[in-house]
């Protein structure tokens, strides 16, 4: 975790969000530094996905401040989000299921905010070597696994700064999961920042600098991974493990 004063890359603030009538967030802060790795944990239900999607500007909130790079981005569609080195990875996955695997990756490509291009094609196959056999598979002719992989490859070749993870490993096979997990830990030692929503606190907290918990739309814990193992009353009140 960074110690500097540094502007966070990106930094959230009040944020109360709605669907419909339905009061969701209720006062989210949260912040994080470039290469930061940062969990956001709580029970089915309680906002983590919605607070991804205030991120990114698919469920805008009501009230709150959005910033990146300490530049306001709370009313910005996502994909003026997007093209601030913002990657999103959703729980649906989101490929082109008519579209070939190298199709879906090629059409993702581009250079990251700063002119970076690192993330191309050869770099994304050489980490999911399964994703180059399949390069003529149509998304939907994929695995689950094969389809995840697919997604994070297509985050990557954005050349982004921050990856936001919903849910990467729900429902895959405890191989595929491992190998999910792998490629994780891979993006953080890159140096890009990762935010992750996942249920495996097992997995998620050796990766994680800091962790937040929320309960019924609000931040009730945050705090590193050191402090939350060392408080198994926290699991069992919030995470029920």
């Amino acid at each position: 975790m960074s110690t500097s004063s540094a502007t966070p890359l990106l930094q959230a603030e009040g944020l109360h969000t709605y669907y419909g009538d339905s009061h969701i967030l209720r006062g989210i802060d949260l912040s994080i530094e470039a290469g930061e790795t940062v969990s956001l944990m709580g029970r089915n239900g309680m906002g983590k996905t919605t607070t991804l999607r205030s991120l990114i500007g698919l469920t805008p909130p009501r009230r709150g401040r959005i910033t990146i790079r300490g530049k306001e981005s709370t009313r910005l569609n996502t994909h003026q989000v997007i093209r601030q080195g913002i990657a999103f990875v959703p729980e649906d996955r989101g490929i082109f299921p008519n579209l070939s695997v190298l199709e879906n990756l090629t059409m993702a490509a581009r250079t990251g905010p700063d002119g970076r291009d690192e993330w191309n094609l050869d770099r994304v196959l050489e980490l999911f070597p399964r994703l180059g056999q399949r390069l003529t598979n149509m998304g939907n002719q994929l695995s689950g696994g094969e389809q995840q992989m697919l997604t994070i490859a297509r985050a990557l070749m954005t050349n982004p700064d921050l990856i936001i993870l919903d849910e990467a490993t729900e429902g895959l096979a405890p191989l595929i999961r491992l190998e999910i997990w792998v490629v994780i830990r891979h993006i953080k030692s890159t140096g890009i920042a990762s935010i992750i929503v996942d249920k495996d606190i097992n997995a998620l907290l050796p990766i994680c600098d800091r962790n937040y918990i929320i309960n019924k739309g609000e931040v009730v814990y945050h705090g590193r991974s050191r402090e939350l193992l060392e408080n198994p009353e926290l699991h069992k009140q919030y995470l029920g493990v």
